[in-house]
């Protein structure tokens, strides 16, 4: 199953999460909506991928959940 949506929805699915396919832009445009930081979420994938003629550099990274405890 695939979430897309706004924070709320956002916010109600992220505890039932099994990973995260994260897209980052490594651009700073003008905007006012960011996601939380994914504490104790680990980095098990990362595809770097370069700027290209208009298109900034951006990065496909996976997250596995925090371990419980």
């Amino acid at each position: 199953m695939a979430v897309i949506g706004g924070a709320e929805i956002f916010a109600l699915f992220l505890p039932r999460a099994h990973r995260i396919e994260l897209t980052e832009i490594h651009a700073a445009p003008p905007g006012d909506t960011w996601l939380p930081p994914f504490d104790g979420w680990t980095e098990t994938a990362r595809a770097d991928h370069p700027a290209e003629d208009d298109r900034p550099a951006y990065s496909f990274v996976t997250l596995a959940p925090p371990v419980p405890r």
